[in-house]
């Protein structure tokens, strides 16, 4: 379905208080950061700052129109969250904005496949962007990978085993509503439909080495 753009998003989205700034980013220094990468209307995002106050959860969108989508979200909540900003930026775009090795964990929930062999550098667990992540990830810093899509993750498999000298896998999960991780799983928009057509989820949890 086409997104129907609203006019001025920009311009409204950098008006919210929840909107990046270098200042109020600055603001945040004493908790670990957390990204999400397409985030989305902010489903997940808010599920997740709520459950983890100590960290900051910035969420990752390049249409500023959907950028706007997730802080009406958050106005619309009957309590406050002091942990969360969203970022109008492609993804590849993220060491404009972020230090090295500053980030404690990467969520990337349901990316786009690029299923096409002339986009595989688009998709984001190749391996450009692998080696991204990996700079920007702390320590044993985390990446936690969610796609319904079977291709996207053979695919990242054989990344991720190509790029076994910085990445390992900690866990691979190929239903992960029918396993033992389900019970502490953040469901975000598009995962609600695939359970309700029982669609399986597959999950990667992807440790930073060396």
């Amino acid at each position: 379905m086409r997104l129907r753009k609203v006019k001025n998003a920009l311009l409204k989205i950098n008006q919210s208080p929840y909107f990046y700034s270098k200042d109020k980013f600055a603001k945040f220094t004493k908790k670990q950061l957390v990204l999400e990468l397409g985030c989305g209307k902010g489903t997940f995002l808010i599920k997740e700052a709520q459950k983890n106050n100590n960290f900051l959860f910035i969420g990752i969108e390049r249409e500023p129109t959907i950028v706007l989508k997730a802080i009406n979200k958050i106005n619309k909540l009957d309590f406050n969250l002091e942990n969360i900003l969203l970022l109008c930026t492609d993804a590849k775009q993220l060491d404009d904005y972020f230090q090295a090795e500053s980030v404690q964990k990467i969520f990337i929930n349901f990316p786009d496949p690029w299923p096409k062999k002339r986009h595989i550098q688009r998709r984001l667990t190749s391996p450009d962007f692998l080696k991204l992540f990996w700079n920007l990830l702390v320590k044993n810093g985390l990446i936690e990978f969610k796609t319904d899509n079977d291709k996207l993750f053979e695919y990242t498999l054989t990344t991720l085993q190509e790029n076994s000298q910085i990445f390992e896998i900690i866990h691979q999960i190929t239903d992960l509503n029918n396993s033992e991780f389900s019970f502490q799983n953040s469901i975000t928009e598009y995962e609600q439909r695939f359970m309700e057509l029982e669609i399986p989820i597959k999950k990667l949890v992807i440790k930073k080495i060396i």
